[in-house]
C-alpha cells in the first residue's frame, strides 16, 4: 500500500559552501581587499555580507589583520564611524519613502528606529542621545593640611598647672 499523503516538492537550497578564498594574501591583494572592505563598511554594508562575496577574506582573517596592524584597526574604526553617517542618510531616505507612499508607515517607523539606533552606536558623538556633561578644568589646586594647635576649650591657669577641658598638664 502506498502512502496517500502528498509529499512536498523538494526545495532547492542555495549552496552554502564558502566562496573560494585564496590561502595566501599577497600584500597587493590584501591592500586591494582591505580598500574594498573599508568602502563596503563606509557605505553601510556589514562585515558578514562582505566576507560572503567571492575573492574576499574570511571574517577571522579580517579580525587577524585588525589585531596585527594598528593602522588597519584605525582605518576600520574610522570606516565604522562613517557608517554612522551612511545610516543617518538611510533614515532620511526611509522617511522620504514613507512620505511618498512607497513604504508602509509602520515598516518605515521600524526601519527608521533601527537605523537611528545603528547610527547612534557607530557615531555616538553626533547621533547619540546622551549629552556629554564632562567638564575639563585646567588649573592649579593645592591640597595641604591645616593644623590648629590652639586649645579647643577654655584655658584655666592655676597653681602650676594649665587646665584644658578638664585635663591638667600634670596628668600627662
Amino acid at each position: 500500500m502506498t502512502d496517500a499523503t502528498p509529499q512536498p516538492d523538494r526545495i532547492n537550497l542555495p549552496d552554502h559552501a564558502a566562496p573560494k578564498r585564496p590561502r595566501v594574501w599577497t600584500p597587493e591583494r590584501r591592500a586591494e581587499a582591505w580598500e574594498r572592505l573599508l568602502q563596503h563598511i563606509a557605505d553601510g554594508g556589514s562585515l558578514d555580507a562582505f566576507c560572503a562575496l567571492t575573492d574576499t577574506p574570511s571574517k577571522p582573517t579580517v579580525f587577524e589583520w585588525i589585531r596585527s596592524d594598528p593602522q588597519l584597526a584605525n582605518d576600520y574604526a574610522r570606516a565604522r564611524e562613517v557608517q554612522g553617517d551612511s545610516y543617518a542618510d538611510k533614515v532620511a531616505d526611509a522617511a522620504q519613502q514613507v512620505l511618498a507612499g512607497k513604504l508602509d508607515a509602520q515598516a518605515g517607523r521600524t526601519a527608521i528606529d533601527a537605523l537611528k539606533w545603528l547610527a547612534a552606536k557607530r557615531k555616538p558623538k553626533v547621533y547619540g542621545d546622551r549629552i556629554d556633561a564632562n567638564v575639563n578644568l585646567n588649573g592649579n589646586l593645592q591640597v595641604g593640611w591645616v593644623i590648629d594647635l590652639s586649645p579647643s576649650g577654655p584655658v584655666i591657669e592655676g597653681e602650676g598647672a594649665t587646665v584644658i577641658e578638664g585635663r591638667t598638664s600634670a596628668d600627662e
